[in-house]
Parts: structure tokens; sequence; C-alpha cells
């Protein structure tokens, strides 16, 4: 694999690991008019998701209870962490939750584009190689980490 598109794969990946960070409702919003399938065979909106995400994110008054058993070990650590964090046990572990949530829904490795979209990247992909100088200097050099 030549340098050019190892560092276009490199690019895809960081792209893919910069829309998974901006969390879920920044996606939704940017997906509201997509129709995306769901893992049960369903369809939902953008817009439906939108919705999932900004319910997490309300202050509306907690009604459901979730029950969980932890060794002394665990619970130690938890309360020490919500300390730290100058949280309640309680809130630090429902944000938690609820960011490991939200990483694990947008993880899917998905990406819903419009047919033109795809073809516009598919014709990308298939264009031959082109110089690039400053990429070519660019991995000449040896990276800084491999310096120690």
């Amino acid at each position: 694999m030549s340098n050019l598109k190892k560092s276009s794969a490199g690019m895809a990946k960081k792209a893919a690991h910069t829309l998974r960070d901006e969390g879920a409702s920044k996606i939704a919003k940017r997906l509201a008019g997509s129709v995306l399938p769901q893992r049960d065979g369903s369809k939902r909106t953008g817009a439906e998701l939108e919705d999932d995400a900004s319910m997490v994110m309300r202050s509306d008054p907690r009604s459901a209870r979730l029950g969980l058993c932890a060794t002394p070990q665990q619970e130690t650590v938890l309360r020490r962490a919500a300390e730290v964090a100058h949280k309640s046990l309680t809130d630090f572990i429902l944000d938690a939750a609820c960011q490991a949530a939200e990483q694990t829904l947008l993880d899917q490795r998905l990406f819903m584009v419009s047919g033109s979209q795809y073809q516009a990247l598919l014709e990308m992909l298939d264009r031959p190689e082109s110089d690039n100088p400053g990429l070519a200097d660019l991995f000449s050099r040896r990276p800084v980490w491999a310096n120690r």
C-alpha cells in the first residue's frame, strides 16, 4: 500500500473518530432529514435520534429507578471519583453511563450518505495517485515519537 493510500486511510479513521466524538445531539442534527436503518430492522429519522439525544441531556425530574450491584472495591473507586468530580454518586454514575451509552450507539461504524455523496467518494478513491511534495516530505521525516 502506498504512503498516500495509508494517509487517506488514516484521515478517514480520524474523521470517523471526530464524528463519533462530537456527541449524539450534534450528529443527530446533521442527520435530521435522513432515514436511518436500525439493528432491529426498523427505520428512524435523524430528527428522532436528536430527540433521543436531547432527552438524555434534559434536567427533567428523575423517575426511573435503576439498580446495580457492585463489589466494595468498585463502590470505593466510584465514590472517590465522584468526590473528585464534585458530583453525587448518582450523578457521577449516570453521567458516566450516559457517555458510555452514547459512545456505544455512535460507534456503529455506519455512515449514511446520499447517493451523490457516495458516488463522489468512490470517484475520489478510484482516482490515480498524484504527486504531493508536502506529503512526500512529511513521510520522509522521522516521527517525533520514534526519537524516544
